[in-house]
Order: structure tokens, then sequence, then C-alpha cells
């Protein structure tokens, strides 16, 4: 699947319609604070100016989720003929399909500090497939129900977890993001499209045979990046489907199970000796800093204390 290309609003419009007049130019007001780009999937941290003159916005070609999370403003969104107001709250969440026309952009200050919004850009493959996988049902015929002010606690949750990603981008986060952005899609599916589609929930588990290919599969791999779709073609399945029956078998998610099973191979490689820096890459994590954090909430202390324990 193609990589994301980096688009420029600043905030998505519930506007479906509008044109950009020819003379009109987009003028950038914000600041990207932290960003990371995964193969389905970017994240940006973004501070705004409270107090914004109107201003044109870019259309985006990506499925575009932004979440407030700090500040509280009134925006007035004009495009297609039509004027919107609102009064974002953090916690608000904005939903913009892909493709969606140039929009007039204003926004005023009620607590005199700028805004802080967390972006996602979702590959819109990435809905297509899911929606194929599944329901079987061709993406021309998949439409998203644009929205502004929204309150929904599962796609605030995963917004915010894949936000928490921006403080350590590293390859070993891949199959957390990309298991994450498929929850975001599926959810997609399930409470923001124009027909209300019911999903079939996953049955049964894995076989036996299954089970050994894939674990053999990680064990062999757990220096490298792995991706859902990676493993999720080791088993034959869909990453939809893979994630459920995987958890069904397992009891973890896949994610869960790679970190159990790379902190059980860094505890032996301790036991070795081997220095810490040595260690983390050994199990994936190019970034020390990030594996001790890892490890302390798996074991439940620092990879220095577990030595000493183990001395």
């Amino acid at each position: 699947m193609p990589d994301i290309k980096y688009a420029t609003p600043l905030i998505a419009s519930p506007l479906a319609t509008g044109a950009l007049p020819p003379a009109a130019t987009h003028v950038s007001h914000t600041q990207v604070l932290q960003q990371a780009q995964w193969r389905q999937l970017l994240i940006q941290t973004h501070l705004e100016p409270g107090t914004v003159a109107p201003t044109w916005m870019k259309p985006v070609p990506e499925v575009q989720l932004i979440l407030r999370r700090v500040g509280v403003s009134k925006m007035t969104l004009t495009g297609g003929g039509r004027v919107r107001c609102f009064q974002p709250q953090p916690g608000d969440l904005f939903l913009t399909a892909p493709a969606q026309s140039a929009y007039e952009m204003q926004r005023e200050s009620l607590c005199g500090q700028p805004v802080q919004n967390t972006h996602l850009y979702l590959h819109p493959q990435l809905l297509a497939r899911t929606a194929a996988d599944m329901l079987g049902v061709d993406a021309a015929r998949v439409a998203l129900r644009e929205g502004s002010c929204l309150r929904d606690p599962l796609l605030q949750e995963l917004t915010l977890a894949l936000g928490q990603e921006l403080t350590s981008p590293t390859a070993a986060n891949s199959l957390f993001t990309e298991t994450a952005a498929q929850l975001v899609a599926v959810q997609l599916l399930r409470q923001h499209c124009t027909v209300a589609y019911r999903l079939p929930e996953p049955t049964g588990k894995l076989a036996a045979p299954q089970l050994r290919q894939l674990t053999a599969y990680i064990q062999d791999r757990l220096a490298e990046p792995l991706t859902l779709q990676e493993l999720a073609a080791v088993a034959c399945l869909s990453p939809y489907h893979f994630c459920r029956v995987f958890k069904r078998t397992t009891g973890l998610s896949p994610n869960q199970y790679v970190i159990t099973q790379r902190i059980q191979r860094a505890q032996q490689l301790m036991h070795l000796g081997q220095p810490t820096a040595q260690v983390a890459l050994a199990v994936g994590y190019e970034d020390p800093r990030h594996f001790a954090r890892l490890f302390r909430r798996h074991v439940g202390c620092t990879p220095a204390a577990y030595r000493l324990q183990q001395a």
C-alpha cells in the first residue's frame, strides 16, 4: 500500500462542497509539534492560534480525524453555500472524508490560549480494504458521514493512544499502529458511514498448525519490525479477521503477544550478561529508553534493577 502524502490543512471540515476561488491562497498558520508516519497512517500534533482570521483551507486526499486536545474556541466553516458554527472543546472529534473541496475557516478563541489538536490521516485504501474484507462491499459504495464536534469514546481512545506513539515513533511500534489503524477503520464503518453496516464477528480459533507456524515465525523475527499485514498473511487471513481470531486463540492481541515474547527474550539475554543496549536491539528496539519503559511496564522494574535481582 502506498504511503500517505502529507497535505497541509489546519482542520477538517464537515462541509462536503465548495470551491477555492482562483485568487484565494492557502495560509499556513499551524505549528506541527510532532509527527510520525507508518505505511497506512500519518499522526501529527498541531499547535494552532486560538484566533484565526478567515482563511481558505485546502482539501486532503486521506480520511482525516482530528481530536481537540487543548483549548476552547468558536469556529465558523463556510463552503458550498452553507455556514456552520461550532464550539469545539477538548475531546471533540472532526471527521472528514477524502477529496473534500476547499472551504473557509474562521476561529475565535474563548480561552485566550492556542489550541492543540491530534491529527490522524488514514489512507483511504485501508478503509476500502477493511470494507471488502469484512463486508464484501465495493469501496465505491462506502461513504463516510462527515461530522464536527463528534463524541465517540472509542475513536477518542484510539486517537489518544496513537498520539502517544509520537513520543517514540520506532519501527517496533508498527504492529501496534497498524492494529490501531485497523480498529479506527472498523469503527468508522460501524458508526460513521451513510449506511449502517452490521459487521460480522469472526468465530472459531486458529488451528494448531496455524498457531505453531505463527509463533515460530514471530520467534525467528523478534529483532525485526513485524507488521499486522505480514502476520495475517502467514495465517492466510485478512488483517481484521486475523486480529480477532488471534485474540480468541491466545487471549492477547498480536501486538501484546509480540511485546510479551520480546520481553521474555530480553530476560533470557540478560541472564547471559548481554548489555542492555545490545539486548534492546536483539528484540527489535532501537531506542534503549523506549525498551526500558516497556520492560518496566511488563516486568515491574527497570532492566538494571532486574539484573541486580538476578545476580
